[in-house]
């Protein structure tokens, strides 16, 4: 998937768990086909 050095970067800022949260959320809602979207350009957001 990414590289280490992509990987890093996230690790050391703290966006791994960012897009772990958001991976976590996505599949919660994909049951919900519109809240899924909706979430998640919200969390992007954020």
């Amino acid at each position: 998937m990414a590289d280490k050095g992509t990987y890093c970067l996230f690790h050391n800022s703290g966006i791994e768990i960012y897009f772990l949260k958001v991976l976590i959320f996505q599949t919660y809602f994909i049951n919900n086909g519109e809240l899924n979207a909706l979430f998640f350009m919200n969390s992007v957001n954020l």
